[in-house]
């Protein structure tokens, strides 16, 4: 799937099932960028157990960012926004960081959603 934050495309895995998104990026020493789809909006948080590398997580709510966070390599602990969202972006963070803000506006292409 294609995504655009900020004018630049990201090519996308796609979790789209709960098994797709409970297993996220896992293990993966030099992951793709990833996109987890939603049905409904929900107070969505992650943590990177088994996640090797350090993680760019864009939150996101009706085609705008509203959260940019840092995932931890292997931390427990759970990040994210106590606000709605509807989609969310994980890219490689030495490669993006400084590169995506909130308020970035989101698009998806190449597939529908869920």
């Amino acid at each position: 799937m294609k995504v655009v934050v900020n004018n630049i495309q990201l090519d996308c895995e796609v979790a789209a099932t709960h098994e797709q998104k409970m297993q996220g990026l896992m293990h993966q020493e030099n992951p793709p960028n990833m996109v987890f789809l939603y049905d409904n909006p929900g107070y969505n948080k992650f943590w990177m157990k088994n996640t090797p590398c350090r993680l760019l997580i864009l939150f996101c709510y009706k085609g705008e960012v509203i959260s940019v966070e840092e995932g931890k390599p292997f931390s427990l602990k759970s990040v994210g926004p106590n606000r709605l969202s509807d989609l969310v972006i994980e890219v490689p963070y030495d490669k993006y960081v400084g590169t995506f803000q909130t308020g970035n506006k989101v698009s998806l292409y190449g597939k529908s959603r869920v």
